[in-house]
């Protein structure tokens, strides 16, 4: 007959030596593929039972109700600071999953198809890395690649107006001009004014990414550019509200334009015609600030330029 008492044992189809506890029989001695345990959550997975090492399957291979998931990490290469020019670079990251990662551009003028970036501006770069895992892996650590995109090397093209060299940079933003290595302090415009005889040159900083040196532009100053002599009074010198420039004879039928400059190179008068009155010009400087400053006279007969200074002192 059948044996009631004795030791209960759980059937072990998958030989992992944890039984299952919905199958069991009662025997002195354990029968074939029967076992004392009856701990197994799947007796028909011989890598599922209690504290079995987790694996990439997406089953719950430990028996504590909860599917196993592998942790995973990610390597990646750190990108150096990039010339704006720079061709599309690609980004060397992966996981030791094997499965792909991914990117997100948290800040920067950058887009990534395909672990390929391409470039489309200058300025800070912040990008996420990551892998969001699978039923057999965990999500990643997040990682950040960030690194500066320069700004291309600027360089300087020189023109006149008038009396003045111009420079104007390259680049339409965050330009910074020095002369002779020495910034010079303001001068943070695409156009200025070479005032001085050196050798100027200029940067561009975006975001605090900052370009190359330009290559040097040297300018000479020996007198003013395209100027001649003349002997011409302006009185009072220094004056307050108003001078009189006295015009040579000679000069007295030809068709004469005042400009008036500031030490900046600011035009506050540009080709203004004008009119003699017993041979002087009369200029109202009411409306100017002390200071130095330039009176341009243009004989449009000849097209000579001449200049005076004058001070107004209050």
């Amino acid at each position: 007959g059948s044996i009631t008492t004795g030791p209960t044992w759980y059937a072990d189809s998958d030989d992992d030596g944890y039984g299952d506890p919905n199958l069991s029989t009662v025997a002195c001695t354990a029968p074939a593929n029967y076992v004392a345990d009856n701990t197994d959550c799947d007796d028909t997975d011989p890598g599922v039972y209690p504290g079995a090492p987790a694996l990439a399957d997406g089953k719950d291979n430990n028996c504590d109700s909860s599917i196993d998931k592998l942790s995973q990490a990610i390597t990646y290469s750190e990108i150096g600071d990039v010339p704006e020019s720079e061709p599309d670079i690609t980004i060397n990251a992966v996981s030791n999953s094997g499965l792909p990662v991914q990117f997100q551009v948290i800040e920067g003028n950058v887009l990534i198809n395909n672990r390929i970036m391409s470039i489309n501006g200058p300025g800070k770069v912040k990008i996420k890395i990551y892998q969001d895992g699978n039923e057999g892996y965990a999500p990643s650590e997040i990682k950040f690649l960030e690194f500066c995109v320069l700004p291309d090397k600027p360089s300087i093209v020189k023109s006149m107006d008038a009396d003045r060299y111009i420079l104007t940079s390259s680049s339409s933003f965050g330009n910074q001009w020095y002369m002779d290595g020495n910034l010079i302090s303001g001068q943070m415009d695409p156009t200025i004014v070479a005032e001085e005889s050196g050798s100027y040159t200029v940067q561009v900083n975006y975001e605090a990414c900052i370009s190359e040196l330009s290559d040097p532009l040297d300018i000479e100053i020996t007198g003013v550019p395209g100027m001649e002599d003349l002997k011409f009074i302006l009185y009072p010198n220094p004056a307050a509200n108003a001078i009189s420039i006295r015009i040579p004879s000679m000069m007295h039928n030809s068709e004469l334009y005042l400009n008036v400059v500031d030490t900046y190179g600011r035009y506050l008068q540009r080709s203004r015609p004008v009119e003699l009155f017993n041979g002087n010009i009369s200029l109202d400087i009411s409306q100017f600030k002390d200071g130095t400053y330039s009176c341009i006279i243009e004989d449009r007969g000849t097209g000579r330029l001449f200049r005076g200074q004058f001070v107004i002192h209050r």
